[in-house]
């Protein structure tokens, strides 16, 4: 099975659906998609790991929009690559990415200051008080945050 038939591709945007290998897919291609904008990487089991993230990081600098829900593998390393390499972020999911700690997620916020849409739902670690209050006053000086700390919240949906 080549790589065409794991993914979804439009001219802006990259759907990974791999059952297999996720990880080292990402590596692979990272450098063909340096103009990429939206990139979802939601797993059904946990594939992604921190190396992964890294070359997206490394590769995709105009990426505004990034799915890593469910990524149970990814630990802070993998917000400080997305805080350095992708500062134009306007919507981060990493709902279900409980490896993060809140000093990694408030570095992120800080950095990455075109965020308008964060979903935290079960990042227990990075949800702290610390954190979400230094995200309150974020909300502040970047109006239109969206903190979803539930799946279901529809403001924090992916766009169309």
């Amino acid at each position: 099975m080549s790589w065409k038939e794991n993914c979804s591709l439009t001219k802006e945007s990259v759907i990974f659906r791999c059952r297999d290998h996720m990880n080292d897919l990402v590596i692979s291609l990272a450098h063909k998609f340096t103009k990429l904008q939206v990139l979802s990487l939601r797993q059904i089991k946990p594939q992604l790991e921190d190396s992964g993230v890294e070359a997206v990081a490394n590769y995709c600098h105009d990426l505004r929009e990034l799915d890593l829900s469910r990524s149970f593998r990814l630990s802070d390393r993998s917000l400080y690559a997305v805080a350095h390499g992708c500062p134009h972020l306007t919507r981060l999911n990493i709902s279900g990415c409980s490896n993060f700690n809140d000093a990694a997620l408030v570095f992120l916020s800080s950095q990455c200051k075109s965020l308008k849409c964060l979903n935290l739902c079960g990042c227990v670690r990075a949800a702290s008080d610390r954190a979400l209050q230094v995200l309150l006053l974020l909300q502040h000086c970047f109006p239109g945050l969206v903190l979803s700390l539930c799946c279901f919240d529809a403001a924090c949906r992916p766009s169309p």
